[in-house]
């Protein structure tokens, strides 16, 4: 096999070069860039940026949106103006950053369990990283809402709030100390969203996991999400911060960038994605989604450079050059004189994990809460329906391999299209209300259940809130019934489709959902019965399906050709 070397060369060099005897062969090797984009087409978002795209009317972009998100620290940069460009250009989008720990600054510098890694700045950029580095660089528009160069995240105009947790030593010594305090001090900023890529192990429901369901049972507008971990594939490896009922527990899935290990598929669980299994919260289905977890590309902190090379780290080497992408465009001058340069420092980098599938997740939750607040009119949209609205437009993973719904995938990849915007015929309605007595909630007199074909799927979810406990104590049951009279049983699942006629219900998930491949035609009946209502809490109910058009049109056709 011959020796490859990789080189720079004008065009008009390259028949010399050709001509070369020891030269076997040549190859046009494109430069590496962002391809956070990849990410979003799969998940869906980029559409939501664009109307044209979407059909929705209005951008869907997270503007309305503050996302809160403790981790390592951000990189608010070295030079003035502050930052990273992505998050402060062409404005500012950080609400408030808090170095609580005193070691988060610089982002990477200080090694907390032994690395230095940026993970903080990396996450807030899958959140909201607009791709301004790379625009600048490519030469593209930095003016309009292209997202041109594919350094981009979920919501690429959303606001962050952000706490650094790293405390304690310094070089070498430093330790990564999250706290639900913290939580406080982003919803004071206006978060509704809280992204969490941190957690201790596989292990049972515990306190973490009791405060996210105390807090969204408090506040039902409220929305933590927690990675699931990276101890798969063995079941039962569910970070104990992560089994909370109320919040949305975060798997990854693989990306699709053939040239990078584990992300040649996007229909494949990530391997290390943790699962949950029967011996996890009495058999409750987690993780709730998948997000893309491999090969994301995001922003990369300068601490995380000079943190080794200043200290001459000999544990770890600098970043792999292979996981770093080429683009350089800090600021290099003040704010008055906003000239851009370059410092040596790569800005952006992939990672994987759990860790990058939350924060996709996060900006996708935003998007929903976004489309909520500017299409329907509902600024502050309950958690249990942007919940449901995520869940029903859900993509199955590989049927041949994972079980639906299963404790590999949960209720499957995120996917803002079939949430949104589907294709039609799917269409998708929406409901919910405040369980407050044993009455069975008809959704048949509030929603168009009426199929016309059964050409798509009908997909019923239902969501809830539940008290705090690893138990559930709030209960309900959903019970679909088709035309001819068969009957569903949310969560009561044979080969990846709702079972015909089952015997009893679920009293372990406060999620349900029922899925009919070939719905048949006609009305169908869609009951929540309340099988134990100790207090009042919401739910909601999203379906899919056929239901035929959403709009009526007049169309008059006429001609001035002689007949």
């Amino acid at each position: 096999t011959p020796d490859i070397v990789t080189f720079t060369a004008p065009q008009s060099a390259l028949s010399a070069i050709a001509g070369i005897d020891d030269i076997y062969m040549l190859y046009l090797q494109s430069p590496a860039k962002p391809m956070d984009l990849v990410a979003d087409d799969i998940h869906g978002a980029k559409d939501l940026w664009y109307p044209s795209l979407s059909g929705v009317p209005k951008v869907i972009d997270g503007s309305t949106q503050i996302v809160g998100l403790q981790d390592t620290g951000f990189d608010r940069g070295n030079q003035d103006p502050p930052g990273i460009m992505d998050l402060f250009n062409p404005t500012d989008r950080v609400v408030r950053y808090k170095d609580q720990g005193g070691k988060s600054d610089p982002d990477g510098y200080n090694a907390a369990n032994g690395e230095h890694v940026a993970h903080g700045t990396h996450c807030v950029g899958l959140v909201a990283a607009n791709g301004y580095s790379g625009e600048l660089q490519d030469g593209t528009s930095v003016t309009d809402t292209n997202y041109e160069a594919q350094g981009t995240g979920m919501a690429p105009k959303a606001q962050m709030s952000l706490d650094g947790v790293i405390s304690s030593g310094g070089q070498g010594g430093a330790t990564f100390s999250p706290s639900t305090s913290y939580w406080d001090n982003e919803i004071n900023d206006g978060a509704k969203t809280m992204s969490n890529s941190w957690g201790s192990g596989a292990g049972s429901y515990d306190s973490t996991s009791q405060n996210v369901d105390d807090r969204i049972h408090g506040d039902p507008s409220l929305m933590i999400l927690f990675a699931a971990g990276n101890d798969g594939p063995d079941p039962n490896t569910i970070s104990a911060n992560s089994l909370a009922k109320n919040g949305i527990t975060v798997g990854a899935s693989e990306n699709y960038r053939p040239n990078y290990f584990g992300a040649d598929n996007p229909n494949l669980v990530a391997d290390f994605s943790s699962r949950g299994g029967t011996s996890t919260s009495s058999g409750r289905i987690k993780p709730d989604l998948l997000a893309v977890g491999t090969a994301d590309i995001s922003l990369m902190g300068y601490g995380e450079w000079t943190g080794i090379v200043d200290n001459a780290d000999t544990d770890q080497n600098v970043p792999d050059p292979s996981y770093l992408m080429d683009y350089d465009q800090y600021d290099s001058n003040s704010s008055s004189n906003p000239a851009t340069g370059q410092d040596g420092i790569n800005d952006y980098r992939y990672m994987q994990g759990t860790s990058m599938a939350t924060p996709n997740a996060a900006g996708a939750y935003a998007l929903v809460r976004d489309y909520f607040n500017k299409i329907e009119g509902n600024t502050d949209v309950s958690s249990p329906l942007a919940k449901a609205v995520l869940i029903n437009g859900a993509d199955r993973m590989d049927p041949d391999l994972y079980d639906y719904p299963g404790y590999d995938q949960g209720w499957g990849r995120i996917n803002l299209k079939n949430s949104l915007y589907p294709d039609a015929p799917r269409t998708w309605q929406y409901t919910e209300t405040t369980i407050s007595s044993t009455t069975t909630w008809d959704i048949t007199s509030t929603l168009n259940t009426n199929i016309v074909k059964d050409d798509v799927p009908l997909k019923v979810t239902l969501t809830w809130v539940d008290s705090s406990g690893d138990s559930l104590s709030n209960d309900l049951n959903l019970r679909v019934v088709a035309p001819n009279g068969t009957e569903y049983h949310g969560d009561m699942y044979t080969n990846g489709w709702s079972t015909p006629n089952p015997s009893g219900y679920d009293s372990v998930n406060n999620v349900e959902q029922v899925e009919v491949e070939t719905p048949e035609p006609g009305t169908w009946t869609i009951q929540v019965l309340v099988a134990n209502q100790p207090e009042t809490f919401p739910a909601a109910v999203v379906i899919s399906g056929d239901f035929g058009p959403t709009e009526a049109y007049d169309v008059s056709m006429s001609t001035d050709y002689p007949t």
